[in-house]
């Protein structure tokens, strides 16, 4: 990913004559930041913006000479944010998104952002002034780390912004720029092909997290073997690279309570076995997309060195076929010991989740337990890539997920846990089967075979985004391909229990 920085407490003394800078106008053509220089808020005509075919529409976007606008300045880019009783932290991150692939594609390498000033209340501006930051910082982000001829021009770029309470406002926007290099480095996981990202290639990347203060611990085959990971063994065993459990750790200063631990699914490559896919083999290399968001957090915990303690939990394998594959009809046993019947060899991530999840039950002491996995293509076809489905069965953990999802801006849609589904996935031979009815509930069985591994007085949430981990086509704030989808959403969710354990005080 290119080189990400953060100007913090700028001056509108500090802007050069050479540089560029972007400024904000509604649909009225009204300006909305701060006073520009020399210090005072400066008068332009309406009909150069006009002239320009700018009418300040959402995500319009307008270059003109400083001397457009009388301003000693080279290049002024105007932005739109249309009616400004839609704008929202949402609209401002897609603004945010739009800016800086601008600045990218126009090999433009310092954003010097004057937020919305005008209108909105200082909780409003600080919230916008975030999300435009997150955004930017989205917009830059490019991968080209294996192309063997990059760009020559530079790609660091750094943000600076300009308002009177940017001082006041720096841990928060330090904050979120942690965030966003969490989220491209689970961004940066997914791009990178399976001949380099097998399980434990994978596991030596979380390894390089040591560094950040995380504690890293990784189960090789003879480990997983100790710890009765029958089921992960099960999912790698047609593969020639074994599988891997990580277990990532960060104690915050708050040891003694109950850690919250993320689980994530890591197929490195979903060939679906011996069940071979006919479609998508091109984009299984994405499988691993639940296990990135899990250990993106985990960077972006241990950068903003949160209060409370973390575990991350990543079930690594590849499902391929070949003699030594599992097979349709194999009954495998668990780390739960609960026996598997193997009815579908592409229903592989709840087999690793399987022993990922029984593993943070009876060894973390967990305050919850959330999972994210790339895990059915039914979700897809449910909520295509807009919404990612989750499941629980304890409703204050929906609440807070659903509430985390909006501040994230990455949106969660509650799918049913009940019994008759549960039943779906009982098999006359073994105590579960890895299958439900053909076509029919496939996400929600899915779930329903996870949820036979936590106990029931556990809160835990399992989280399918196999529509939002990756794209078929960009955003304002991504290109095609993967999302990092995840990450925001659980950062947000554990900065909701910090402020919760706040107000206990």
């Amino acid at each position: 990913m290119p080189s990400l920085h953060y100007n913090s407490g700028q001056s509108v003394t500090q802007i050069a004559e050479t540089d560029q800078i972007t400024i904000f106008f509604d649909d009225k053509l009204t300006y909305l930041g701060s006073p520009l220089p020399p210090h005072h808020a400066f008068s332009y005509d309406a009909k150069v913006l006009e002239s320009a075919l700018f009418l300040g529409k959402f995500g319009s976007i307008c270059a003109l000479p400083g001397s457009a606008m009388q301003l000693n300045v080279a290049t002024i880019i105007c932005v739109g944010v249309g009616d400004l009783g839609l704008l929202t932290v949402s609209r401002c991150l897609d603004l945010g998104g739009l800016i800086g692939k601008y600045h990218r594609n126009n090999h433009i390498y310092e954003g010097r952002i004057f937020p919305p000033h005008q209108h909105f209340s200082q909780a409003q501006q600080r919230d916008f002034t975030c999300a435009l930051s997150k955004g930017f910082w989205l917009g830059c982000y490019t991968f080209d780390a294996l192309k063997t001829k990059k760009q020559k021009k530079s790609t660091e770029f750094t943000l600076s912004l300009y308002h009177a309470q940017i001082s006041a406002w720096d841990n928060h926007i330090q904050s979120v720029y942690h965030d966003v290099l969490g989220q491209c480095f689970a961004k940066d996981l997914m791009h990178l092909p399976p001949n380099i990202l097998y399980p434990s290639a994978f596991a030596e990347k979380i390894i390089e997290l040591e560094k950040y203060g995380l504690e890293i611990e990784i189960f090789d085959e003879t480990e997983l073997q100790k710890q009765s990971m029958h089921a992960l063994l099960a999912v790698g065993q047609g593969s020639s690279k074994p599988p891997r459990l990580a277990i990532m750790r960060w104690s915050g200063n708050k040891s003694s309570e109950k850690p919250v631990v993320l689980v994530g699914k890591g197929i490195c490559y979903d060939s679906g076995g011996l069940n071979l896919k006919t479609a998508m083999q091109v984009d299984m290399k994405y499988d691993m997309g639940g296990a990135a968001a899990v250990v993106g957090t985990m960077k972006s915990v241990a950068l903003n060195q949160y209060s409370h303690p973390v575990i991350g939990i990543v079930a690594l394998a590849e499902n391929m076929p070949d003699g030594n594959a599992y097979r349709q009809s194999d009954v495998i046993s668990s780390r739960a010991g609960l026996s598997i019947n193997i009815l579908n060899n592409d229903a592989e991530g709840r087999l690793a989740l399987a022993d990922a999840l029984d593993y943070a039950v009876k060894e973390c002491n967990p305050k919850a337990i959330i999972d994210l996995a790339t895990l059915t293509g039914a979700m897809l076809v449910s909520l295509g890539h807009t919404y990612a489905g989750f499941f629980t069965r304890d409703d204050n953990l929906a609440h807070n997920l659903t509430q985390a999802g909006i501040l994230g801006c990455e949106k969660l849609w509650r799918m049913p846990l009940d019994d008759q589904y549960d039943k779906m996935i009982d098999s006359p031979i073994a105590d579960v089967a890895n299958l439900g009815q053909p076509s029919v509930a496939g996400s929600i069985t899915a779930a329903q075979f996870l949820a036979r591994f936590v106990q029931k007085d556990i809160p835990w949430a399992h989280i399918d985004i196999a529509g939002t981990a990756w794209l078929p086509s960009p955003t304002s704030t991504h290109d095609k391909g993967p999302t990092g989808f995840g990450v925001s959403l659980l950062l947000e969710y554990l900065t909701g229990l910090t402020r919760e354990s706040d107000y206990a005080k």
